[in-house]
């Protein structure tokens, strides 16, 4: 069935085109009762759907945000951006969701098929390094509301939230070593970001409360493929003695980590005790993978993002942005705490 438009109601009910937009969008005319109905009916019959660029440009205003993140291999993101889309439908706005696959040429040119659409404001987790700095100083500069979420840029006028992730480390980190845990090993990926650096920070500062010095080669830097956390891995957990621990920097690492214990016929937590970032959803395509899952015999502790304040907070700013007002910076650059989530069957006690 071809698009119904305007012209084609106004044919058939044999009035001008602006008093059906006028009918149609419920705006004052003057016009019978009977009319009226014939109108809507028509429209119904004939399935008829406004332009919503043309009335966009009528009201300088999409009611459409654009979503950026760099990242949907782990589960924080579509929990994220499930509710934030919810929190923005309920105030009348829809999302449009980009994935840059954390690469910063990929993220320039979403946002600006995004900019281009004339969405009203973005939400961005920005792609990791520097390189976009000045592009989103443009955008800044631009008035255009938008608001970094998970990854921010330190010493930038640009508002954002984040997690406290250096508090939240600390206290993961913690939990390890007073489950016993004595030596301690940090996993987490090459690409760095400032968000990631609080987190390794937070592991140094609860192990030098403890009189423990996390040295270079505790820290294990790899790529985030299974592969390369194997290769990384192995030789490190081969040696691994009661009292060994892994921090997680993102559980998106966990199936490697579980590959590698399958490997060297470790289990965890009796052998490697562990705490990560965010839930871990098991990568299971093949059938060594469910060798690899078993190597994890009870739940792992979980530090949770508040994905949920996070969507509301990002909601809130860019509805005020929306009426014109001008949020304060230093209020809208905010860090919210996260939860470090112990199932009861896993051995040990958190700690307060």
């Amino acid at each position: 069935m071809a698009i119904a438009r305007l012209s084609d109601i106004a044919q058939r009910a044999g009035v001008s085109k602006t008093a059906v937009s006028k009918v149609l969008n419920d705006r004052p005319i003057r016009i019978g009762a009977a009319k009226r109905e014939e109108i809507l009916k028509l429209a119904r019959d004939l399935r008829y759907r406004p332009n919503i660029m043309a009335r966009s440009l009528n009201r300088r205003s999409t009611r459409t945000v654009g979503v950026v993140v760099y990242d949907m291999s782990t589960l924080f993101y579509p929990q994220l951006l499930r509710t934030l889309e919810l929190a923005l439908a309920c105030e009348g706005y829809q999302t449009l969701i980009c994935n840059t696959e954390d690469n910063p040429a990929r993220e320039r040119e979403q946002i600006d098929n995004l900019l281009g659409r004339l969405v009203d404001g973005l939400v961005v987790a920005p792609a990791c390094g520097v390189g976009n700095i000045e592009y989103f100083r443009g955008i800044h500069d631009q008035g255009t509301p938008f608001i970094l979420i998970d990854r921010y840029f330190p010493d930038e006028p640009f508002r954002f939230l984040v997690t406290d992730n250096q508090a939240a480390a600390r206290n993961g980190a913690a939990w390890l070593l007073d489950c016993g845990v004595r030596k301690l090993t940090y996993l987490g990926e090459r690409g760095r970001n400032p968000s990631v650096d609080e987190r390794l920070a937070g592991v140094r500062a609860a192990a030098e409360r403890r009189g423990l010095v996390l040295k270079d080669q505790d820290i294990v830097l790899c790529d985030t493929n299974r592969i390369s956390i194997r290769k990384a891995l192995q030789p490190r957990l081969a040696q691994a003695r009661p009292g060994t621990g892994l921090f997680l920097e993102s559980n998106r690492m966990l199936m490697g980590v579980l590959d590698t214990c399958r490997d060297i016929g470790k289990t965890v937590p009796a052998d490697v005790r562990i705490v990560g970032f965010d839930p871990f959803g098991p990568d299971l395509a093949r059938p060594a993978d469910f060798a690899s899952l078993r190597a994890l015999t009870e739940p792992a502790p979980t530090i949770q993002q508040d994905t949920g304040r996070l969507a509301a907070l990002a909601t809130a700013y860019l509805l005020a942005s929306f009426k014109g007002e001008s949020p304060d910076a230093a209020a809208w650059q905010r860090r919210l705490p996260a939860k470090l989530v112990v199932p009861e069957d896993n051995k040990g006690v958190a700690p307060a």
